[in-house]
């Protein structure tokens, strides 16, 4: 497997995150080709949010949401 990607703090509580990537099923030429997006927001107060997406060349794609607030 091999990937390459970003992130980046658009706000001081936003980070933006990409990448591509592949698999090697039998070999070093990748069998299945993959991008990532993802979004986290950490507004403050205990409380972090995320949500991320994933496809693939060979259709399989998968998405997820983040929600926590921390309580002391």
């Amino acid at each position: 497997q091999l990937e390459a990607g970003v992130s980046e703090a658009v706000t001081e509580s936003i980070t933006l995150a990409a990448s591509i990537g592949g698999f090697s099923g039998n070999g070093t030429t990748p069998t299945d080709y993959y991008g990532k997006a993802g979004v986290s927001w950490v507004p403050g107060g205990g409380f972090t949010a995320s949500a991320t997406g994933e496809v693939h060349s060979d259709g399989g794609y998968k998405a997820v949401f983040k929600a926590s607030k921390s309580i002391k």
